[in-house]
């Protein structure tokens, strides 16, 4: 890889062909060295994106590569190099399963983007927890975030949460067993694959119980706190619903929302 007039490009693209993992690790270069891919390297990646895809799914490297990408938290770009590999079908190429999230509308009052842009908004908001940013109006979820100990099934999970939206209703428990699938194929262990599942088949409960349910009742918070099981997951679990719900659109996270799952949440801590 080389720098040229401020971008990063690529000096033999016959590189991607011995090893279609350099797609990826040219995106975490990206990051590292926090400069854009260049126009003439996008263009090559986008060709060979839909070419080599069972080639790049039987690279393990590509997978750690993409891994350390969904990871990195200094990636704070407008597009995020993940948006980038999505705009050029690195994604889709690495998990087919994803691939019908792409330019996926969602016919309701309250999306306005499509499946993979909401999602991929979700992961990037995320980020921005990670780094503290939104700390002034969202001191909360910065807190929690910075208490996750291991962030890899978070942001997976984050990123796959939807990925069951184009298989019909039921969305939450069918992109389980797809995410877990997902999870396997990009070598999580067990642990990280139990944890993606979770997160995924759960990722609407919190959002709907806070916004639903009387937590005053006897019963709601004991019996979601033994859903959760541990503090990890229920911190894992508020932060996927906070982004979640605030990348569905513009002003969807009201402050009562906001409210409603801040309480929901402090409230089965202590528990």
């Amino acid at each position: 890889f080389e720098i040229v007039d401020g971008a990063l490009e690529v000096k033999d693209y016959a590189i991607f062909e011995r090893r279609p993992s350099e797609m990826f690790r040219l995106f975490a270069a990206a990051v590292e060295l926090d400069v854009p891919i260049g126009l003439r390297t996008t263009d090559v990646l986008m060709d060979l994106a839909d070419a080599k895809g069972s080639e790049i799914r039987e690279d393990p490297q590509a997978a750690r590569w993409f891994l350390h990408v969904l990871c990195d938290e200094r990636d704070a770009a407008t597009p995020s190099r993940l948006e980038q590999m999505q705009d050029i079908g690195l994604l889709a190429a690495l998990m087919p399963e994803w691939e019908p999230c792409t330019g996926r509308v969602q016919y309701d009052m309250y999306h306005v983007y499509t499946v993979d842009q909401h999602s991929l908004y979700s992961v990037a908001l995320l980020k921005a927890l990670a780094r503290a940013e939104p700390v002034d109006h969202h001191p909360q979820p910065v807190q929690e975030m910075q208490l996750i100990e291991r962030r890899l099934p978070l942001y997976v999970a984050t990123l796959l949460h939807d990925v069951g939206k184009p298989l019909g209703r039921n969305h939450s428990a069918k992109g389980a067993t797809v995410a877990a699938a997902i999870g396997w194929r990009l070598g999580l262990n067990e642990d990280d694959v139990s944890r993606v599942e979770f997160l995924v088949r759960e990722h609407l409960t919190m959002g709907l119980i806070s916004q639903r349910r009387d937590l005053d009742e006897p019963g709601v918070v004991a019996r979601f706190a033994r859903l959760c099981d541990d503090e990890e997951t229920l911190r894992e679990l508020y932060l996927l619903t906070f982004c979640d719900l605030y990348c569905v659109g513009p002003g969807n996270l009201t402050t009562w929302k906001d409210d409603l799952l801040r309480e929901f949440f402090r409230r089965t801590l202590v528990y």
